[in-house]
């Protein structure tokens, strides 16, 4: 019998008589070592001669470092999202995710994307000895709508603070720009001591 690398075999005896009637010849292997392919050679043997056989054998490591990231995130609606898997001895990929996202593929993406698909996506990654997850959360933010700025009081008067206010739907940061290289990045911003030179054009 041929040593194979990375294994303990214990054999039961084979016997094969001149007629050809055999019996059943079983090996139990504890595997070691991943990789392969490894031969096992096994040779029966009786007074009439002997028989040779062999076998290859691949062998699977476990599933192991299973990761899952998702970019950009956090997203925007109607931009694509990209989901990377990556893993150890993997065979085969799947992605489950929000409203009904499924993919069969180690990296996948998903286009047009709404709020609804803001939420948990997991990565199952499996052989034939396991399968391992993992779970990126990803939130995806919708476009800002419904802008607006307003001054107060306007006109002003020379010394007078000058309020700005700001108001929009789904905004999660905010900037102002005007004369004078007047800036904030503030919701709501104020222009103290106004002078004449504060006249102008303020954009959010």
């Amino acid at each position: 019998m041929m040593a194979v690398p990375g294994c303990t075999a214990g054999w039961r005896a084979v016997s094969l008589c001149c007629s050809g009637t055999s019996t059943t010849s079983t090996a139990t292997v504890n595997w070691t070592t991943a990789g392969g392919p490894y031969t096992i050679t096994v040779t029966a043997t009786n007074t009439c001669g002997s028989k040779t056989a062999t076998l290859a054998v691949n062998v699977l490591g476990s599933v192991a470092n299973v990761s899952a990231t998702a970019s950009p995130n956090p997203a925007c609606a109607g931009g694509t999202l990209a989901l990377t898997g990556a893993g150890n001895n993997v065979t085969t990929w799947s992605w489950s995710g929000p409203a009904g996202f499924t993919a069969a593929t180690q990296n996948a993406s998903r286009p047009n994307l709404t709020v609804a698909h803001s939420g948990a996506y997991t990565l199952t990654a499996s052989n034939s000895c396991n399968s391992l997850t993992s779970t990126v959360n990803v939130t995806v933010n919708d476009i800002p709508q419904t802008v607006t700025a307003s001054a107060s009081p306007n006109p002003a008067c020379v010394g007078n603070a000058i309020q700005l206010t700001g108001s929009a739907q789904n905004a999660t940061s905010w900037s102002w720009s005007g004369p004078n290289s007047f800036t904030a990045a503030t919701q709501n911003a104020s222009v103290p001591n106004a002078q004449t030179n504060a006249a102008g054009t303020y954009t959010l």
